[in-house]
């Protein structure tokens, strides 16, 4: 059984935005579902997803013009479950993007799980993506890795690993954690260039939780790949709204028919081993 969000409707506030407004939304989406929040979107896989990429505009007003519209954009495509934020980036004059997104039911779900870690770090239930983010950029965990980890989805071995202190004198790049004694374990997204991954031990095979991550992200990537070639135009444009709306209506009423229909195909995908 694939989950999303409780209700079947979701996009509901992007019929009201003006028609320039509601492309600049359509794009954000189709960045989201490209890379790794898809696995936010759909499925359980990650509480919080982040994708990175650089802005196209170099002209200083330009570049106000499209935050304001992005970020419009993004007001009208969040909920009370769903919340979209950007944080913008400079570096030597060019301008990075930081689109984020937070389904909140999964965020509630990861710190009732792991309570005791999440609230000595001063994240509770009601963290809003504003507050987490304030707090995440400026470091006031205690043990800002763990609560990083977690709430991306990574599984609690490879956390742990991850935020390993005595690993931190010696790795190559002490921001992404990764180091000689590491390797990179990736579940695919459309986007080639994009992934969700997480470090693991160098030595390590991968485990059964590993394993189900993985099948799980390639059975709603084949999915994703199967609706974003119907829902795109002759030119190439992916009507993303109407994508994902569509796809959580699919979802809802598959749950409720208790998986019938479509089940032979997500069987055999779960059955596959992990490359």
């Amino acid at each position: 059984m694939l989950n999303t969000p409780n209700s079947r409707e979701i996009l509901t506030g992007v019929d009201t935005l003006p028609q320039n407004i509601r492309i600049k939304a359509n794009e954000m989406l189709i960045k989201i579902m490209d890379n790794e929040g898809l696995y936010t979107l759909i499925g359980e896989l990650k509480p919080i997803s982040d994708i990175y990429f650089e802005s196209p505009y170099s002209n200083d007003k330009d570049h106000l013009l499209i935050i304001n519209n992005i970020r419009r954009a993004l007001r009208g495509i969040s909920n009370d479950n769903l919340s979209f934020g950007l944080q913008i980036r400079n570096y030597k004059g060019q301008y990075f993007f930081d689109l984020w997104i937070l389904r909140k039911e999964l965020v509630e779900k990861k710190i009732l799980e792991y309570r005791s870690s999440f609230f000595s770090n001063g994240v509770r239930y009601d963290i809003s993506l504003h507050d987490l983010l304030i707090k995440l950029e400026a470091g006031d965990f205690p043990n800002k890795r763990m609560v990083y980890g977690l709430l991306f989805g990574y599984p609690k071995y490879a956390v742990d690993f991850f935020c390993n202190p005595e690993r931190f004198n010696e790795i190559d790049n002490v921001g992404s954690g990764i180091g000689f004694d590491s390797k990179l374990f990736k579940i695919d997204t459309y986007d080639p260039n994009g992934g969700f991954i997480y470090a693991i031990p160098k030595n390590q095979i991968p485990t059964k939780e590993d394993s189900v991550i993985y099948k799980k992200g390639k059975m709603i990537l084949s999915d994703y790949k199967y609706r974003r070639s119907l829902y795109s135009s002759a030119g190439g444009v992916v009507d993303a709204i109407k994508l994902i709306k569509n796809w959580y209506k699919d979802i809802y009423n598959e749950n409720i028919r208790n998986c019938k229909g479509n089940k032979t195909k997500r069987t055999k995908l779960m059955n596959e081993e992990i490359l």
